[in-house]
């Protein structure tokens, strides 16, 4: 009896605590329904192409009748995209016919996971929306409507619709569809109306074509749909939940299908919150940086703390020493009454009328909860453990069989929003992450901006943080780069690397050099990448054999050869270097820098390798004899070795989380080569890394600031804007570039259609530079603090060099 009254009572007052939050959600789920019918009266209609993208893997019982279900759907001009994820059963028999009789677009793919078929199938998409669902889920006829209707709002990117259960026939199905009234659709509304949905539901989402292909689509990662989400809200892009739009779905029928489920929920939850961790309390993304401490504590601290409650209770309550019984239990039966309450309430609110029925089941939450305590505790086991991630599919009913029954109402959002203030301060201690909010910025930029910085250009490696935190608006700038060195010469402890600590690093004992950097810049609130350079001066003194051999026959003091970098040893300490600052580091990119090999590599092992892939049996060569560096085959065996080595890099860092970037050269020649003849070919770097950083190093090449502008327009028309950063550098052939050739040149890269601009490097960046660029960068910034406003136009011929010579060749 005394552990049935101690489950009792911690429940009870676990939901007591969480039902707290109700005296916020009711007001707010009610004031969404205000919100909603006033918004559909204003909104313009909207007419364009919808795409529906369903991924399937093994799907044969279900794929047919839940493209039939999106066929049918009332909406005009609709395309059905279904990508057939590498299924070993009978899924694409299932819609053969209707693929070749051309009502859907059908492609299979070699089995890759569900966020590699989601992105093939937006990449096939011409719709300018797309909704995105389960080979599992039954549309009704209104479903693709009512989810279109929202993008004739311009202000709105993206759209949550409902899912509910469908046909439920065990009593855990119907427990779940008690609390899917309670735990989607309650909660959302309210979410939705303060802007801090943290989920789009995988079975019913959609966005705009352009905004998926903007932030890069799908990640391939357990809980794509919320790692989607949290980039969605890091982008500021508008989310709205709407109940209206539904579709039924299978869920799980017994506790082993329901535990390998909530373990994927969970453990995915898990990894997006940790590797968006700078997300939290973060002024520059609130209210939704507010409420993810709370719905951290909600997801994956509270369950824990109901745990290890329960013994707590029971031990106090058979020892007799609970002085506090009757107001515990008066708590506890108010925590029960509540959750009642709240079920009634979130039913009557998405007009489930019939659903009241399974009321009764909805008291297996009591056990129940329980059960979510030890998935929450096991998954927290398995993140810390870093196990394998298996993906165990529920076994499906067959939906022709079930499809028919009428799921009453259309379930609602969630509404816990007020309450993120009230519990940011203990869940901040839980989540060992917390920052102050940084202070708020006036400015507006003009543009995206990104800065570099290096320890080896100071002679005090503290002074490569303090400058940059020194320039005034730089909170507003996107990125700070921080050279993490080379992987003979590092600027982190390197764990099993100590030779290769830098002499900075050497003389710290106990402080990591880009550590102290990378939380000094996320306090300021930019992100933070580090730069690996492919330089390798000491291994080619120590290996020579390994030197990069040029087309006139010497050897480089400085570059290994492009087999070694790609195929060999060198290539290995690289990758090896991407993992260990994506495992160990609060960074979110990493960045390839020095990787140009116009006039190398023609090496005995090279012209093995261009042999081998060619089939040629020597270098093409030029009218002296040598190897000619401007034949196409020369760029495309560079390219397709530097592939190699950047797919295993980006794998490295993807496996935590990060992102991996490239320095990429630019052909000032023809820019139509697109970096093929220094082995760099953009396109092919593109399959792999999230972003390349192109050199505009127009002045160091004795180019006009017009020659910004050309290439700014050549990647404008050419490659999305969120594939690239421009590069803008301070070397010139004379020393330093001045101010007014800064200037000149960020004007002209703005004029023609850079977005995105990543000044190089801080050392050489002197008060007059930032005073001009923070002039076109943040105009109000920069005219609060100059009687005069800035400079406005300069003149191009001004862009003179001066100053005093670089310390080192360019380099990032």
């Amino acid at each position: 009896m005394t552990a049935l009254l101690a489950v009792f009572t911690a429940f009870g007052l676990a939901v007591f605590v969480l039902g707290l939050q109700g005296l916020v959600q009711f007001p707010l789920s009610l004031a969404y329904e205000i919100w909603k019918r006033r918004a559909l009266r204003r909104l313009p209609p909207f007419r364009g192409r919808v795409s529906v993208v369903v991924p399937a893997y093994n799907e044969e019982r279900t794929i047919r009748h839940s493209v039939l279900s999106i066929l049918a759907s009332d909406w005009p001009d609709l395309e059905v995209v279904v990508v057939n994820d590498g299924s070993a059963d009978a899924t694409e028999e299932r819609v053969r016919d209707l693929a070749e009789a051309g009502r859907i677009v059908y492609r299979r793919q070699p089995n890759g996971g569900k966020a590699s078929a989601l992105n093939h199938g937006i990449s096939l998409a011409t719709g300018e929306a797309i909704v995105w669902t389960d080979a599992d889920s039954f549309f009704e006829p209104a479903t693709v409507r009512l989810v279109a209707r929202w993008f004739g709002d311009r202000r709105v990117d993206a759209v949550c619709g409902n899912d509910a259960p469908l046909a439920p026939a065990t009593a855990l199905q119907r427990m779940l569809a008690v609390t899917t009234h309670l735990g989607t659709g309650f909660v959302r509304r309210a979410l939705s109306l303060i802007g801090c949905l943290p989920i789009i539901s995988g079975n019913l989402g959609a966005a705009r074509a352009a905004v998926l292909r903007e932030i890069g689509g799908f990640r391939r990662m357990w809980g794509e749909d919320l790692e989607l989400t949290f980039r969605l809200q890091r982008h500021r892009k508008r989310i709205v939940f709407d109940p209206e739009p539904r579709v039924m779905a299978d869920c799980p029928a017994t506790l082993g299908a329901l535990w390998r489920q909530r373990v994927r929920w969970v453990r995915s939850y898990l990894k997006v919150a940790r590797l968006n961790r700078d997300l939290f309390f973060r002024r520059r993304w609130w209210p939704f940086s507010l409420y993810l401490p709370l719905n951290f504590a909600n997801m994956a601290v509270v369950p824990v703390l109901q745990m290890l409650l329960l013994p707590l209770v029971a031990v106090a309550w058979a020892a007799g020493r609970f002085e506090l019984l009757d107001v515990l239990e008066a708590l506890a039966f108010l925590g029960v009454i509540f959750f009642a309450a709240v079920s009634v309430y979130s039913i009557l609110l998405d007009r489930a009328w019939s659903d009241l029925r399974w009321l009764p089941w909805g008291l297996l939450i009591l056990p129940i909860s329980y059960f979510y305590d030890a998935v929450a505790i096991y998954s927290w086991w398995k993140e810390l453990q870093g196990a394998e991630e298996l993906w165990h599919k529920t076994e499906r009913r067959e939906l022709v069989r079930v499809a028919g029954r009428e799921v009453q109402g259309w379930k609602v959002a969630l509404a816990a929003a007020g309450i993120a203030i009230a519990s940011s301060a203990g869940t901040w201690a839980l989540m060992g992450a917390g920052r102050p909010a940084p202070a708020p910025e006036a400015a507006r930029p003009a543009f995206h901006l990104a800065l570099s910085t290096h320890f080896d250009a100071w002679p005090d490696w503290r002074d490569a943080i303090r400058t940059v935190e020194a320039r005034p608006g730089i909170r507003q700038a996107e990125i700070v780069g921080v050279g993490a060195g080379r992987p003979e010469w590092v600027y982190f402890r390197w764990a099993g690397h100590e030779q290769s600590w830098a002499n900075h690093q050497r003389g710290e004992r106990r402080r990591d050099l880009l550590r102290t950097a990378a939380d000094a810049f996320h306090a300021l609130g930019p992100k933070v990448a580090a730069f690996i350079d492919l330089y390798a001066p000491r291994y080619v003194a120590d290996h020579p054999g390994a030197a990069a051999v040029l087309a006139d026959g010497t050897r480089s003091d400085k570059q290994v050869s492009l087999t070694e970098l790609c195929q060999g040893p060198y290539g290995d300490l690289v990758v090896e270097m991407v993992e260990a600052l994506a495992r160990d580091y609060p960074l979110e990119v990493i960045d390839l820098t020095e990787a140009s090999y116009y006039r190398a590599s023609f090496g005995p092992a090279d012209l093995a390798s261009f042999r081998s892939m060619t089939g040629r049996r020597d270098w093409p060569r030029d009218a002296r004899g040598r190897p000619d560096p401007e034949d196409p085959s020369v760029w495309e065996w560079k390219s397709a070795l530097m592939e190699r080595l950047v797919e295993r890099a980006a794998g490295a860092a993807r496996r935590h989380g990060k992102e991996l970037w490239m320095d990429v050269s630019v052909s000032w020649k023809d820019l139509s080569r697109e970096g093929r003849d220094h082995g760099l070919d953009w396109r092919r770097l593109l399959r792999h890394v999230d972003r390349i950083v192109p050199w505009d190093y127009a002045t160091l090449e004795g180019l006009p600031p017009e020659a910004s502008r050309r290439l700014a327009s050549y990647l404008v028309d050419h490659f999305p804007p969120s594939h690239y950063y421009l590069s803008v550098g301070l070397w010139a052939r004379r020393g330093t570039v001045s101010p007014a050739a800064l200037a000149a040149t960020v004007q002209q890269a703005l004029q023609g259609g850079a977005t995105r601009l990543w000044i190089t490097p801080n050392d050489l960046l002197g008060e007059e530079h930032w005073k001009l660029l923070l002039s076109l960068w943040l105009p109000a910034e920069a005219s609060s603090r100059s009687p005069d406003g800035g400079p406005g136009q300069v003149d191009p011929s001004a862009a003179s060099d001066g100053g005093p010579a670089p310390k080192a060749p360019p380099a990032r």
